[in-house]
Order: C-alpha cells, then structure tokens, then sequence
C-alpha cells in the first residue's frame, strides 16, 4: 500500500484500519528476523525469509495488539503513524511476479 506521500511498502489490515509494517520494522518492533523486508513494496523478501519470519512476525503483532502489551498503547506517536485509516492508503499487488505467462 502506499500513503501520506510515502512509496510503497507493507502492511496488514485489521478492521478499517491499515496496519504499516515499514513503521513497527523501523521502530524495532520485530525481532527474530530481519524486518527491513516490510519496508519493500511488495512481499517478496518476507515470502522468502521463510516461515520462521512469518511466524515471528505474527507472533508480534498479536503481542502489541493484545491488551496486556503497552507497546503500541503506551505510544501515540508510534500508534498514530502505523495505523492508517483504509480510505486514506491506496492498495497495490501483494508480491511481484516475475516470469510468469498466462496462455
């Protein structure tokens, strides 16, 4: 997706809101990988990092998203800038596909 005049990158949806990955990457939510892959435009890198990646990152998300964390809750500024509202991002294709012909 691509927003606020920022390029591409990744993002995740919950409800009406657009979580921006490239955000909690730059901030250093994510550990266990190398999380510079949500600053892409696209998910290529992060398909790639394998599902060790996948789970760590999911496993992230539902920690700064429970009530019991304080990671996003406890910080307006890091809130405000990685949750976007759906009708302010302009979605793009998830992955790009390369050398792929459709007969």
């Amino acid at each position: 997706f691509s927003a606020l005049e920022r390029p591409a990158r990744c993002g995740t949806r919950i409800g009406d809101t657009v979580v921006d990955l490239s955000v909690l990457a730059e901030a250093g939510i994510f550990e266990d990988f190398d999380s510079s892959v949500f600053c892409q435009g696209s998910l290529n890198a992060f398909m790639a990092a394998g599902r060790g990646a996948w789970r760590a990152a999911r496993a992230t998300l539902q920690r700064i998203l429970s009530d019991a964390d304080d990671t996003l809750s406890g910080n307006d500024e890091l809130r405000t800038a990685a949750f976007l509202p759906c009708d302010e991002v302009t979605m793009h294709l998830p992955a790009q596909i390369g050398d792929y012909t459709d007969f």
